[in-house]
C-alpha cells in the first residue's frame, strides 16, 4: 500500500554481509538525515537467512537509529535475488523503489538527484517506479506488491 508521505523505499537484500549492510544503512542515515527522520525515505533490509548475525545487528542498530521507517524482513531462507527483493517490495510504501546492494555507500545528494532526474525526464509517475539494473521479478510477489509489470523471466 502506498503512503502519501513516503517518497522513496530503499530495499537492501542481505545475505551474510553484516558489516557492509550496516555501513550502507548508516550512509543513508548520515547523508539523508531529514528524509529518513521525517519518513519521506524508508529503509527496508530483506535478509536471506544470513548466519553471520546480520538480523541481530540490524535490530540493535534500529533501536538507536533516527530512521523513522526502518523495516527488517526475515525471509527465513535464501530466496535468491528476485524473491528476496520482492519480499521487501511487498512491505514497501514508497512511490519510488530503489534496489540497493549492501556494499553500496550512498553519498549526499545522489538520491535526491536521482529523484529530481526521474521527475524532470520522465514526469510524475502514477503508480510506482522501480530503479534497478536487473528488474527480474517473481510473479507471485510482484502481484502481491501491486506491480503492474511482471518481469519477462518470472
Amino acid at each position: 500500500m502506498l503512503s502519501d508521505k513516503i517518497i522513496l523505499s530503499i530495499i537492501i537484500l542481505n545475505y551474510n554481509t553484516k558489516q557492509l549492510v550496516l555501513d550502507a544503512v548508516s550512509s543513508i542515515e548520515k547523508n539523508y538525515p531529514k528524509e529518513v527522520s521525517n519518513g519521506t525515505f524508508e529503509v527496508i533490509v530483506a535478509d536471506n537467512a544470513s548466519s553471520d548475525g546480520s538480523i541481530a545487528a540490524l535490530q540493535i542498530y534500529r533501536k538507536t537509529s533516527k530512521i523513522k521507517t526502518f523495516q527488517i524482513v526475515d525471509n527465513g531462507e535464501n530466496l535468491g535475488f528476485s524473491k528476496g527483493n520482492n519480499r521487501g517490495v511487498a512491505v514497501s510504501k514508497g512511490k519510488y523503489i530503489l534496489f540497493l546492494n549492501p556494499d553500496t555507500i550512498v553519498h549526499e545528494g545522489t538520491l535526491t538527484h536521482l529523484l529530481e532526474f526521474i521527475k524532470e525526464n520522465i514526469g510524475d509517475v502514477d503508480g510506482r517506479a522501480f530503479v534497478d539494473s536487473a528488474p527480474i521479478l517473481d510473479k507471485a510477489w510482484a502481484k502481491k506488491g501491486g506491480l503492474g509489470w511482471i518481469g519477462k523471466n518470472s
